[in-house]
């Protein structure tokens, strides 16, 4: 014997799985999209996310160009490039050294930080995690020094995500490197 709750489960499906193959590509085929170059130089681990807290999503890139090591956002609508930290001045750590960037508020003050790893150019082994402190709400981030955090040492990161994972109210990092995985 079939439910009754089946029964409507079933009938929920069809209506959103016909909507998805007849109603959706009406919709999409209306999209219209517009070729941008919003930086010439080589870039890398880019994020979206409203950086400057204007209602508009932004762009966190890492900038590789000219064995510079710079991690930089784009300010929508006119793309123009800000600094976030110029990795090639710390005195430890002076290159990004991993396959991935996030951003998130990690000091709950309601805008967006960046973390990532640094380390040594060409060096697996020797990095530190860390996250830059985006400095609104009280200054300009076009204009502010962004204040690096370190976290912990760690060898070359490929992932990085960031969620309250334990439910503390605060926001958590987990990143995963060639043999091991952190929070």
């Amino acid at each position: 014997m079939i439910s009754t709750r089946f029964v409507k489960n079933a009938k929920l499906t069809l209506v959103l799985t016909s909507f998805f193959w007849f109603v959706l590509p009406t919709f999409s085929s209306q999209i219209q999209f517009e070729h941008v170059v919003i930086d010439k130089d080589a870039i890398g681990h880019r994020e979206v996310g409203d950086i400057d807290g204007d209602g508009f999503n932004d762009i966190a890139a890492v900038n590789t160009a000219k064995s510079e090591h710079l991690i930089v956002w784009y300010k929508y609508p006119n793309w123009k490039k800000y600094s976030i930290a110029d990795i090639s001045e710390f005195s430890d750590y002076k290159a990004y050294r991993s396959c991935d960037m996030e951003l998130a508020d990690i000091d709950g003050d309601g805008d967006l930080d960046v973390v990532g790893r640094i380390g040594r150019p060409k060096d697996d082994k020797h990095g530190i995690n860390c996250w830059f402190e985006n400095p609104s709400p009280n200054k300009n981030p076009a204009r502010a020094r962004w204040k690096r955090h370190d976290i912990g040492k760690s060898e070359y990161v490929k992932d990085i995500e960031v969620r309250d994972y334990n439910a503390d109210g605060k926001a958590d990092a987990v990143v995963r490197m060639h043999t091991k995985v952190y929070l």
